[in-house]
């Protein structure tokens, strides 16, 4: 007997492997997804800008990447005394202007080439609510604190989320003609726009990423937030918050989305090479020890060997 729904992604005829290079953007889940790409020891970049929850400022800004079109020092806005850019996540604001300045633009530059040269485009969106800038009516990334009254909160259309979203992927096209997208929800329930509100942003998401894979033969998506809704539907997979998946949720989706994406052989060299991951990730108590370190160092020199036979 069956007691669960299980969701089963659709396979595709490419795959990611460890000669791919990748680039994941978006939500909170995002940042989960490129974490785990990196630990692999994947080729990636992640949430070149932080993290963005909705769609709007998260195109606006790869569009940006896309074009090398720099930052100038009248975009950058001050609160308290920290600069910082409504294009931008709180973990790009500085006391000092020029220092934020210069990190925005290196990562903006870093993600512009990323995405002339990348294979995949992982998107995840987080919410269809949108944060309107009261004087220029531009959906932003992130309020950093300003006055709730410099801000007005309205539901993206699915039109305008899609008519967005194609015009960036045609441009990425032309430049990149070998790329591919994956589009995915979060799975994180956005409660404090309300039960009801939540699934109303997620149901804008639904159907703008459907018009989106319709339209375009490279875009695919990925059931993230179906696999928590529907077969993880259970507390014990979210964490303290009851908003979030835990940890053991997160790495069941992505052992869903490797079986969708990556080929068997891929797979198979993620399991020759955990061994040597967990061996490098633990931290003994005499760290100082020399024979310790004499082990480390020729673990390390077989994941290199590892990777670079990977990577041929």
């Amino acid at each position: 007997m069956n007691f669960r729904t299980e969701i089963t992604p659709e396979s595709v005829q490419w795959d990611i492997n460890y000669r791919s290079k990748i680039i994941v953007a978006g939500s909170c889940f995002a940042e989960r997804i490129g974490q785990w790409f990196d630990n692999h020891r994947f080729q990636v970049e992640v949430n070149p800008y932080g993290i963005i929850f909705h769609p709007t400022p998260l195109v606006r800004t790869l569009r940006r990447a896309l074009d090398q079109r720099p930052y100038t020092m009248d975009e950058l806005a001050v609160n308290n005394g920290v600069y910082c850019s409504f294009d931008h996540h709180g973990s790009f604001s500085q006391m000092n202007a020029d220092d934020a300045l210069r990190h925005i633009n290196e990562q903006r530059a870093i993600a512009g080439d990323a995405l002339q040269t990348a294979d995949v485009l992982v998107i995840t969106w987080g919410t269809a609510w949108a944060y309107h800038h009261a004087e220029t009516d531009v959906a932003v990334a992130n309020c950093h604190k300003f006055p709730g009254t410099m801000f007005r909160k309205s539901l993206t259309p699915i039109h305008d989320i899609v008519a967005q979203w194609a015009d960036f992927l045609e441009q990425l096209k032309a430049v990149n003609p070998g790329v591919k997208c994956i589009l995915s929800l979060s799975p994180v329930r956005y409660l404090r726009d309300g039960a009801h509100g939540n699934q109303l942003s997620k149901a804008h998401l639904l159907l703008a990423a459907e018009e989106l894979i319709q339209r375009f033969d490279y875009v695919h998506y990925f059931p993230s937030y179906e696999i928590v809704l529907d077969e993880l539907r259970d507390y014990r997979f979210y964490a303290e918050d009851m908003m979030h998946p835990s940890s053991q949720a997160v790495e069941y989706i992505i052992t869903k989305f490797a079986t969708c994406f990556m080929s068997e052989d891929t797979r198979n060299r993620l399991q020759r090479m955990e061994p040597l991951l967990k061996f490098l990730a633990h931290r003994p108590i005499k760290i100082n020890d020399a024979e310790w370190n004499l082990k480390i160092a020729e673990k390390q020199e077989q994941l290199e060997a590892m990777l670079k036979e990977f990577r041929a």
